[in-house]
Formats: C-alpha cells, sequence, structure tokens
C-alpha cells in the first residue's frame, strides 16, 4: 500500500471530520500528477510520509490487555509536517520555550508583508529568509535606538514565520516574542522606563519596508516597478502586550508543529 493512488479517497456522503489529512487524502493523487516532477526531495518526502502516516504501509503493533482485549496500532511517520502525529513535537517545544521564559512582562510584535509582495513570498525560500532577517534587524535596531526604542544594546527574542491563517489565506507574516528587558553597552540589565510600554509600531513597519524592498531588489525577486511602488505602500506591524508570554508561546506552537 506503498503507492499514492491505492490510498482510499473519501467517499461523497461521509460525515467524518474534516482535516488536513483528510484533504491532503482526497488531492494529493491529482496534485503528485500535476506537480511531481518539480516537486523537491524533501517535499516529495514530507508529503509521502503524511500519505502513509497511520496506514499498513509503516508497519503497526498489536496490544493486548489481561482482560482479554486486543487492538491493532499503525506506526506514525513522525514527520515534523504531519497533522496526524505532531501534537508530541507541539508540547515538547512548548515546554522547552516556557522554560526559557523571564519573569519580567512580555509582548508579541508582528510584521506583515503588504499585499503586492505575496506573489513574490509565494513558495520563494529565499523572500521568506530575507523577510526574516530584514524584520530581526528592524527590531534589533530599533529597540538599541534612543530616540525611539528602550536603548537595549542587546536584546534578545524569537520569530516564527507564519505563510498561512487558520482559514488557509495566503498571508505571510512574522511573530516575535519580546521579553521587556535587555542589556545595556556594558551588558548590565536594562528594563523599558514603562512596564506598559515597549516601543511604537509605525517606526519598526517603516524600517522594515526600507530594509526589505532593498533586499529584495538586491536579490533579484523583485524589479524596479514593484521596489518603487511598496516604496509607498503603507506596511504594517503591530506590537502587542502579551502578559508573561506563556500564550504567545502557546500559541506559536500551534504553527512551529
Amino acid at each position: 500500500m506503498s503507492g499514492i493512488g491505492q490510498l482510499r479517497c473519501p467517499r461523497e456522503g461521509e460525515s467524518r471530520p474534516l482535516t488536513v489529512a483528510r484533504v491532503i487524502e482526497r488531492f494529493a493523487p491529482a496534485y503528485w500528477e500535476r506537480y511531481g516532477s518539480r516537486m523537491r526531495l524533501e517535499q516529495r518526502k514530507a508529503l509521502q510520509a503524511i500519505l502513509q502516516c497511520r496506514t499498513p504501509a509503516l508497519g503497526g503493533h498489536r496490544y493486548a490487555c489481561g482482560c482479554g482485549h486486543e487492538h491493532h496500532a499503525f506506526h506514525s511517520c513522525n514527520h515534523r509536517l504531519c497533522p496526524r502525529c505532531g501534537a508530541a513535537d507541539t508540547q515538547e517545544w512548548v515546554r522547552k520555550q516556557l522554560g526559557k521564559l523571564l519573569p519580567v512582562p512580555y509582548y508579541l510584535v508582528t510584521f506583515t508583508v503588504p499585499s503586492e509582495l505575496r506573489s513574490v513570498m509565494l513558495g520563494n525560500r529565499q523572500a521568506m529568509e530575507l523577510l526574516m532577517g530584514c524584520s530581526a534587524r528592524a527590531l534589533n535596531e530599533l529597540l538599541a535606538d534612543p530616540a525611539r526604542g528602550c536603548r537595549f544594546d542587546h536584546a534578545g527574542f524569537f520569530g516564527v514565520y507564519q505563510s498561512w491563517t487558520q482559514d488557509m489565506r495566503f498571508h505571510p507574516h512574522v511573530h516575535y516574542v519580546v521579553p521587556a528587558v535587555g542589556l545595556d553597552e556594558r551588558w548590565k540589565l536594562k528594563h523599558p522606563k514603562s512596564p506598559k510600554f515597549l516601543i511604537h509600531a509605525q517606526p519598526l513597519a517603516i524600517r522594515l519596508r526600507t530594509l526589505l524592498t532593498n533586499a529584495l531588489r538586491d536579490h533579484g525577486p523583485i524589479r524596479d516597478e514593484l521596489f518603487w511602488k511598496l516604496a509607498k505602500t503603507d506596511w504594517n506591524a503591530d506590537v502587542d502586550r502579551a502578559g508573561n508570554g506563556e500564550n504567545a508561546v502557546k500559541y506559536l506552537g500551534q504553527y512551529i508543529r
């Protein structure tokens, strides 16, 4: 049962709940036939793993209870992108991140690219990496700027790139979980002047616009016409208070795994 064509697609009228795995099972054969020759090796491996997860293709175990009952469980693929078996990895990632949180207020800083860039970002790994690098640089620079940020000469935060919304719309953006504490030039702890304010959002959006549009033009994904259009477009950034950071970590965990 290793062949994709042998996997059974849901029949019409079935009442099983709609899941990502069901959608993949239903449309994978047609997708593979149309785009298979253009898929990278890691993409082919991911799709194959998801399709074979918890099926006879991966084998299984038979469990017996002292009361006489038996049941059979197919093996999981354990691929990081599989929606069937990612829950354990999600919990482990969240547990580790929660253990790193500091006893200070946290903020969730979000950078969103304008709609004009979505077609450039779609499937373009280089553009995604540039978004991550430029947004992290923008946040670092403004946190260190005494006129705009907290004058953190050394700031610590982590970010997660998200490409899709929960209703499956392509919407590339980056979330950063940022503690309201940093280090000054002498490597001593430094806190913001107000525990309820970290940094203004609009300067972050403007700085990302400058950094990312220049980087995309220098590396080739965009040409001058789109560059100047993006330079005149309003970009979006948000800075939201995130309490002790726990809920922000749990939220991002759903997308990490």
